[in-house]
């Protein structure tokens, strides 16, 4: 019986803990070499860290398609915005417009206040 698709790893690598992905994510992973079999995981919610070769889940995972994989990801990739799309920009505009908007303005009135004051 194939492992769930919606279970998710943390991977320890290079003394840190990445992640959580899904197992197609860590076919990926596995495929590219960023992880490999003696890699621990531990799936989220408990605390239990086992090399992957040692979970079940790994035969599923040499056996995904790359094919699958790749599709995987550009999925992935066009659901995430980035942290510079027009749209967030946009909001980030939005929301600093009126703090911009009064500093300029206390700007101006600091100015003319101090014009008024030298030029009588």
């Amino acid at each position: 019986m194939p492992p769930q698709p919606t279970k998710r790893y943390f991977c320890f690598v290079q003394d840190n803990v990445v992640g959580p992905y899904v197992l197609i994510e860590l076919a990926g992973l596995l495929r590219d070499k960023h992880i490999d079999a003696d890699t621990p995981l531990c799936l989220e919610g408990t605390e239990e860290w086992i090399n992957f070769r040692d979970r079940p889940e790994y035969a599923f995972a040499q056996e995904i398609p790359l094919s699958v994989i790749h599709q995987h990801v550009q999925e992935h990739a066009s659901t995430t915005e980035s942290s510079w799309s027009p749209k967030k920009l946009m909001s980030f505009g939005w929301v600093m417009m009126p703090l911009l908007l009064y500093i300029l303005y206390r700007i101006v009135r600091v100015y003319v206040v101090y014009e008024t004051v030298h030029n009588t």
